[in-house]
């Protein structure tokens, strides 16, 4: 993620996070501090309240969401995309549904279970906020997918080619054991959400898991969302999470971080509350199987999200840049002469010069005179053997030549006419 895009990120959250907890504070101021606490842990009756509830443990759970990406983004967390991204969809998903809520809500058809608080100020002044809220995620979906960058970044073509980036300095991926936990956290989260949207449809038929979808007589406070919402939104956010741990995305860590940190307040107070009426280990006895479920539920949410938080804090798996795509080596065989004088280095080599010795009919070769190429390599690691000019070998005394030199009848002639010897004296022969 690009630089100015993390900022602007950061900013939009601190907006949304004074959003979230000014409302925080505007029930601390009203409700006191032991009435909003019964108000998040969901044992205050709707009949002691003096003004209209605004915040549930939820909106304290996404307040603690939008401070920690606020934070990751300004400084440059590895973990600042992912929670950046979370915190977009989950603060559009919390505050889309307030405005038909507060608009919707009039005497004739209430919304709220609170009674009365037709005409507050704080319906409005929620509708306005929670308006603009919901206006401001769509610019930050907008600035967060533009300003997303490929690592290593691009090199400045008018600068040095750069060092390559120190492990510190790189995306952290999740390790193959906390993408293990985190997708089966996250698993559980959106196992869930479905089974619940199932079980209320078919046990309560379509018309009431509407009413629990939009929130009509559903919701307690102000900024509250029905129970179906939630269901949904959390089956969709957890199926996101865990496809971005199955494939080890950089964003995996910062999502799950960021899920877990909204919802482990609510299964926090939700399970005080259970402990404190001293219902922990007691059913329901109009629906024990539906209690039951409920309860390992915010267990499995307990444990799930502290694990998945323990990981999140420590260091991952760093990107290393991906170079050049390695092709793989092939040998070239080539057949060359194995009588080239010129040959390689571990090719042919010179032989020294044998004399020929005839062999007799039917004797075989040895295997030194055999010209096969496998047979006259030296090995690669021995030298070569050097040439040796060979010896002249000469014929024994006895030899005779085959062409001998003609006699010599006398010093050769002068230049002139052929002399004739004088006869020899006395008579001619026949006398």
């Amino acid at each position: 993620m690009s630089t100015n895009a993390r900022i602007t990120g950061g900013i939009f959250c601190l907006l949304f996070a004074l959003h979230t907890w000014t409302w925080v504070l505007y029930d601390l101021f009203e409700q006191g501090t032991g009435g909003i606490w019964d108000l998040w842990t969901r044992s205050a009756p709707s009949a002691a309240m003096d003004s209209m509830p605004a915040t549930s443990a939820g909106d304290a759970g996404l307040g603690l969401l939008q401070l920690a990406a606020a934070f990751a983004a300004f400084t440059a967390a590895g973990s600042a995309g992912g929670l950046l991204a979370v915190t977009c969809a989950l603060t559009f998903a919390y505050r889309v549904p307030v405005i038909w809520h507060a608009a919707s809500h009039e005497e004739s058809s209430p919304w709220y279970t609170v009674q009365g608080f037709f005409d507050d100020a704080s319906l409005d002044a929620a509708l306005i906020s929670c308006g603009w809220v919901a206006v401001f995620t769509g610019v930050l979906a907008v600035v967060l997918l533009a300003g997303r960058q490929e690592w290593p970044p691009a090199p400045n073509p008018y600068e040095p080619s750069p060092e390559p980036p120190l492990p510190s300095e790189s995306p952290q991926l999740p390790t193959k054991a906390g993408a293990v936990v985190i997708a089966v956290c996250l698993g559980i989260m959106t196992a869930y959400g479905i089974g619940w949207n199932i079980h209320t449809a078919a046990e309560s038929g379509g018309e009431t898991w509407r009413q629990y979808f939009l929130g009509e007589h559903a919701v307690l406070q102000l900024l509250d969302v029905a129970p179906a919402w939630r269901w949904t939104m959390l089956a969709v956010i957890g199926a996101v999470g865990v496809s971005l741990a199955a494939n080890r995305r950089v964003s995996a860590r910062g999502f799950a971080f960021g899920v877990v940190l909204a919802v482990l307040p609510e299964a926090v107070t939700t399970l005080w509350q259970y402990a404190d009426s001293e219902r922990l280990f007691e059913l329901d006895e109009r629906a024990r199987m539906p209690d039951l479920m409920r309860k390992v539920e915010l267990l499995l949410t307990l444990v799930g999200g502290l694990a998945v938080l323990a990981l999140g804090v420590r260091p991952g798996t760093p990107v290393t840049p991906e170079g050049p795509e390695e092709v793989p080596f092939t040998p070239l065989t080539v057949e060359l002469d194995p009588y080239d004088p010129h040959a390689g280095p571990h090719q042919q080599y010179a032989q020294p010069y044998q004399p020929y010795q005839p062999q007799a009919y039917g004797q075989a070769v040895p295997y030194q005179q055999h010209p096969a190429p496998y047979l006259q390599y030296p090995p690669p690691y021995q030298q070569a053997p050097q040439y040796q000019q060979p010896q002249r070998q000469h014929p024994p005394p006895h030899y005779a030549q085959p062409y001998p030199p003609p006699p010599q009848h006398g010093p050769p002639a002068a230049h002139g006419p052929p002399v004739v010897p004088p006869p020899p004296p006395g008579p001619p022969p026949g006398y």
